[in-house]
């Protein structure tokens, strides 16, 4: 095996990072069910190139698991790239992942949604946006 020299450190590096995936209440998947599905999730995504933990809960209505990843690939040689719909490609995977095993996907709206400062000034009732939209 060659490695190549590891990656220095910078000040502000990012270690890991962390996805949440949860199914529905209704979906009655056992607490393997969802292991095996993180595990397909997290080693499609990175390639399988990242180590990771992940943690499957059963403590709320909803089984849900807590995937974490290295930001720095297992040889050590490059970090996670990580670009602007990465959020979305794990989505993608995981919707898929669920279809394969005939659980619940939640579908996108077809309205967009409000930026946080609209969503909190719509909510002191000071947003002219949605004066102006009529609602």
């Amino acid at each position: 095996m060659n490695l190549k020299e590891p990656r220095q450190k910078k000040k502000d590096d990012v270690l890991a990072y962390h996805v949440r995936q949860a199914f529905s209440p209704e979906d009655n998947i056992t607490p393997e069910q969802a292991h095996e599905i993180g595990k397909k999730l997290v080693e499609l995504f990175t390639k399988g190139k990242h180590e990771y933990v992940i943690t499957t809960h059963v403590d709320k209505k909803h089984t849900h698991n807590h995937i974490i990843f290295n930001s720095t690939t297992i040889d050590c040689a490059r970090k996670f790239n990580n670009y602007y719909n990465s959020s979305s490609t794990i989505r993608k995977i995981s919707d898929r992942l669920c279809r394969e095993n005939n659980l619940s996907v939640v579908e996108p709206k077809a309205q967009k949604g409000q930026h946080y400062k609209e969503w909190q000034e719509d909510k002191k009732g000071g947003n002219c946006k949605s004066n102006l939209k009529g609602y």
